[in-house]
């Protein structure tokens, strides 16, 4: 199993409508905290803590370059284009409402 990424968010709703919207995977609440369980074995946990500095997930997916298109229908404004990597996966990068950076990548486009 992949390690728990954790970011921290200043409105967990908020967060959780924007992740879903986004990733729409299974979600666990705890309270002040969200457990979002993604595609090969990967966790993100949300905290909500008012004031924290903005963080950093890579979330490997299987197809961003549909992700990549969804982001750009839905308005949700990446901020960098869908690249190959000299390395061979294929990324971009967004912020989400907390300006916590996340770099989406596969390891293949359709």
């Amino acid at each position: 199993m992949s390690p728990t990424q954790k970011l921290l968010v200043s409105n967990l709703e908020k967060s959780l409508t924007f992740y879903l919207s986004l990733l729409g995977f299974e979600v666990e609440r705890h309270d002040e905290i969200a457990v979002l369980r993604l595609p090969h074995e990967q966790v993100l946990e949300l905290r909500e803590q008012h004031g924290a500095a903005p963080g950093m997930a890579r979330l490997l997916i299987d197809d961003a370059q549909s992700l990549h298109a969804h982001v750009e229908l839905h308005a949700l404004a990446p901020f960098t284009k869908l690249k190959r990597q000299r390395w061979g996966t294929w990324e971009f990068a967004l912020l989400d409402p907390d300006q916590n950076q996340l770099t989406v990548y596969s390891m293949k486009v359709t």
